[in-house]
């Protein structure tokens, strides 16, 4: 009971200082009598607020030791070869998901104006490409899927709630199914590495890719003809496998005692990330 009470007091602080800076800016212009509801989402006040937010997050979140923040299992000559993982499993996994969402037509759930009001300009590119991932990253993997291997005795329904909660955050249909996809695949690199930084590197990578990279990119993706969608899909669920291969063999499932002293919230050794 205690550890989940813990839990409820961090979420609450999580939410306070994600949305409280958004808050805190509309209260101030309903007080100054500037507040119109379509001028305050235009003005691109809140990309700012949002990145405000979400940095506070990491930055109290880390520093509070809130969740685990070392490498957990992986040894410092591993570093390198474990974001190499990280970024063959990204490769593995965003084109196949990219031709599955066209094949099955998901919806486009935000329109332009929409997000461009929350991820348009510098602020939303910085929140939204690398603060986000991050402070997603603590959230969900380091404090809900580490505080849940604490209290479910079987991994995997503990991932599978969290990925659910994942999905079920980012509020679209599309999002709730892809996001929760990701969530399990996020969710077992956690498990496996007791490192919150493998995530980390992958949610960037997604997040980053689809910020940056041009849109004539994502076109010529869309509309690649289905003779290259194929091998194309081969040969990334071949990344895919030898990335997550890698993960498997190098860190094997562990004993629930070992998983309670991997994920807790206190750094074991000096391996910070």
């Amino acid at each position: 009971m205690k550890s989940f009470l813990e839990l409820i007091k961090r979420l609450l602080l999580y939410a306070v200082l994600w949305l409280g800076p958004v808050v805190l800016a509309a209260i101030i212009m309903v007080a100054s009598g500037l507040y119109d509801k379509d001028s305050f989402w235009d003005s691109g006040i809140v990309p700012w607020m949002l990145l405000l937010g979400n940095t506070l997050v990491v930055i109290i979140f880390l520093a509070k030791g809130f969740v685990a923040r070392d490498l957990g299992r992986i040894e410092r000559q591993d570093i390198l070869p474990m974001i190499g993982m990280a970024l063959l499993i990204f490769l593995g996994w965003v084109f196949p998901e990219t031709f599955l969402q066209n094949l099955i037509n998901v919806p486009m759930e935000l329109t332009d104006k929409e997000f461009d009001q929350l991820a348009g300009g510098i602020a939303g590119i910085l929140d939204t490409a690398f603060i986000t991932p991050i402070a997603e990253e603590i959230i969900f993997r380091g404090l809900i899927l580490g505080m849940l291997f604490k209290l479910i005795h079987r991994p995997w329904i503990a991932i599978l709630i969290s990925a659910l909660v994942f999905g079920a955050i980012h509020m679209t249909t599309s999002q709730f199914i892809f996001g929760g996809l990701y969530g399990l695949l996020l969710g077992w690199l956690f498990w496996r590495t007791g490192s919150i930084w493998p995530g980390v590197i992958i949610h960037v990578a997604n997040n980053a890719s689809a910020m940056l990279l041009p849109d004539a990119w994502w076109d010529a993706i869309d509309n690649l003809a289905l003779s290259w969608q194929v091998p194309v899909t081969i040969v990334c669920l071949g990344l895919l496998f030898i990335g997550l291969r890698w993960y498997h063999i190098k860190y094997p499932t562990i004993t629930k005692e070992k998983t309670n002293d991997c994920f807790s919230t206190k750094s074991v050794d000096n391996n910070t990330f």
